[in-house]
């Protein structure tokens, strides 16, 4: 019975998809070997004026147990091919988007960090996972936000949020995991 609740909890709370066929071919997981292209950006173009693309992207919570009565899932980010879109080809702004996504990524490693540390001292409350979960997209929203802002201010910054990030990649490492 444990494992049908938290399933449910899983599927309502943390934006779940129930169809892995459209997952599989709507999506690209992060993974450090492979790069966006512009061929990834299937989406009809909503310029705003400022914006010559966008990323959409998730973090789900997949294959969720109970293992010693503690809650246990495998959170993974992906890039949503058919929400994302472009109206350039600019290679500049490619390595922009492919940030938003590498964001993702950080924020998704954090979440599982997170959640080690709440198995680790024994906690079985979901209601905890989830404000962890729900806390830390909220963060990744507001780094994504700061990004675009200071970007958009002054593009010779988007060197140094490469190398921020990435060095903030190389520091959870430990809670990379390989795609499939």
């Amino acid at each position: 019975m444990k494992t049908l609740i938290l399933i449910f909890c899983i599927c309502a709370f943390l934006d779940y998809e129930s169809s892995r066929n459209n997952q599989d071919t709507n999506t690209i997981e992060w993974s450090k070997e492979r790069k966006l292209t512009w061929s990834d950006f299937q989406g009809v173009p909503k310029p705003d004026g400022f914006k010559l693309a966008a990323t959409q992207g998730k973090i789900t919570a997949e294959h969720g147990y109970w293992d010693d009565d503690l809650p246990v899932f495998e959170i993974k980010a992906y890039f949503l091919k058919d929400d994302s879109w472009t109206i350039t080809d600019s290679a500049l702004t490619l390595e922009h988007e492919q940030i938003h996504f590498d964001i993702l990524e950080l924020h998704t490693r954090l979440i599982r960090k997170s959640f080690d540390s709440l198995n680790y001292i024994g906690e079985t409350d979901f209601q905890v996972y989830q404000e962890v979960f729900k806390n830390v997209l909220d963060k990744s929203d507001a780094l994504n936000d700061t990004y675009d802002d200071d970007v958009r201010l002054d593009r010779t910054r988007q060197e140094y949020w490469k190398e921020f990030i990435w060095t903030k990649l190389q520091q959870t490492e430990e809670y990379y995991i390989n795609p499939d």
